[in-house]
């Protein structure tokens, strides 16, 4: 082989050179209501209502009637994020207050 040659790594040896490594699996624990309603900063009731009707990711554990909802919380933080919900920069929505109560001749 001479000095002008230039020797090109293998396709594994570079893919390998790029994938970063891990010295210790990372392992997430599942939380309760308590602890995901702390993170997303409302009720337990509220993330409980949320979970019922499939709004936020969470999980079922039911061993009979009653279910106990467990939550990933880097899921939940990926909800959030990748939540896009409209902003309306317009106070005025169309609807007017009535003048008063029905019972009084308000309106």
């Amino acid at each position: 082989m001479s000095s002008q040659q230039k020797v090109t790594p293998r396709t594994s040896q570079v893919r390998d050179s790029l994938i970063p490594s891990v010295s210790a699996p990372l392992h997430e624990y599942f939380v309760d209501a308590s602890v995901a309603a702390d993170y997303l900063h409302c009720s337990r009731k509220h993330i409980l209502r949320l979970s019922r009707h499939g709004v936020i990711p969470a999980h079922p554990i039911s061993f009979g009637r009653r279910i106990t909802w467990r939550y990933l919380l880097s899921e939940l933080r990926a909800w959030v994020l990748g939540n896009n919900v409209p902003i309306t920069t317009s106070v005025e929505s169309g609807r007017r207050m009535a003048g008063g109560s029905p019972r009084k001749g308000g309106r």
